[in-house]
């Protein structure tokens, strides 16, 4: 008869578990109705972004036009070769004005 037969605290036991699986289960139904949007939404939001980074992609490219064409990689060259000849002219003359070391 024990082989054929539930125990009460079997049943029990069986009884709060499927609780606990639907409680859980509820918990992870209510997070994803909570977490999620339509897919209307979502839509909407990545339409704005990418109109937002069309924007900007637009606007770094208008500026690179106008910068580019006044301003281009051999100015910035010449102004670094400037820049280091006055640093080298800078460091010839104090080293010419500088007490001599004893």
């Amino acid at each position: 008869m024990a082989e054929t037969s539930v125990t009460r605290q079997e049943i029990d036991w069986r009884t709060a578990r499927r609780a606990e699986d639907r409680q859980r289960t509820d918990a992870a139904i209510l997070e994803l109705r909570t977490s999620t949007v339509t897919r209307n939404e979502w839509t909407e939001r990545n339409r704005a972004r990418d109109q937002e980074m069309s924007d900007v992609n637009r606007r770094v490219d208008e500026v690179r036009q106008d910068v580019g064409s006044v301003y281009g990689t051999r100015d910035v060259i010449i102004d670094l070769k400037k820049d280091i000849d006055t640093l080298r002219e800078r460091i010839a003359s104090m080293r010419a004005t500088a007490p001599p070391d004893l």
